[in-house]
């Protein structure tokens, strides 16, 4: 079963579909890391769970195939929770980040037991005070930037303004900031 999800293993990183080309550019714009994105395309369909990879390494990655045993899981979907999986495979320690009205306290009472942290941030709300419309992803990546320190803010902030220009660049950077300033964990 799939789910929308971003997870890290072993220097690999992994999120949901629609943000494969954000992601390899804001962690290109750091030389010392190395990007490979790829789509579980056999789910690929509108309102459908999807789950993307992407590896994250400080070499020139050979490695093609799913990532099964992440230390990084972020959930954009929170109804996922509960109907599929999650933190199934996820390692020893390994973080979850959801995009949650919720606190991480309730949030991990739901994923159940492990020895996992967790971590919220409402990306939904971020997203219509922002653009007006649901784009989570911008925000889960200002998240995702705070608990893991994968990328800078400044890395981040880089690549979307060599990617959208004007107004458009400033949205989403303002949905990163915000979410890496209110993203809460235990």
């Amino acid at each position: 079963m799939a789910w929308p999800w971003w997870t890290r293993s072993s220097n690999c990183l992994t999120t949901s579909s629609g943000c494969g080309i954000e992601r390899g550019q804001i962690c290109s714009s750091n030389a010392s890391i190395w990007p490979r994105d790829a789509l579980d395309k056999a789910r690929d369909r509108r309102g459908a769970p999807v789950t993307g990879y992407t590896r994250i390494s400080d070499e020139p990655i050979e490695i093609h195939s799913g990532i099964y045993n992440p230390d990084i899981v972020v959930v954009i979907d929170p109804t996922v929770i509960g109907v599929s999986p999650v933190t199934q495979g996820l390692k020893e320690g390994g973080i979850v980040i959801v995009n949650s009205v919720e606190t991480p306290q309730t949030v991990a009472e739901k994923l159940g037991k492990g020895n996992f942290k967790v971590y919220t941030v409402d990306a939904t709300k971020i997203a219509l005070e922002v653009f007006g419309r649901p784009f989570f992803n911008t925000p889960m990546l200002g998240a995702l930037a705070r608990v893991t320190k994968i990328v800078s803010l400044n890395s981040i902030e880089e690549a979307i303004r060599e990617r959208f220009k004007g107004d458009i660049a400033e949205k989403n950077i303002t949905a990163v900031r915000k979410a890496y300033e209110e993203v809460k964990g235990l």
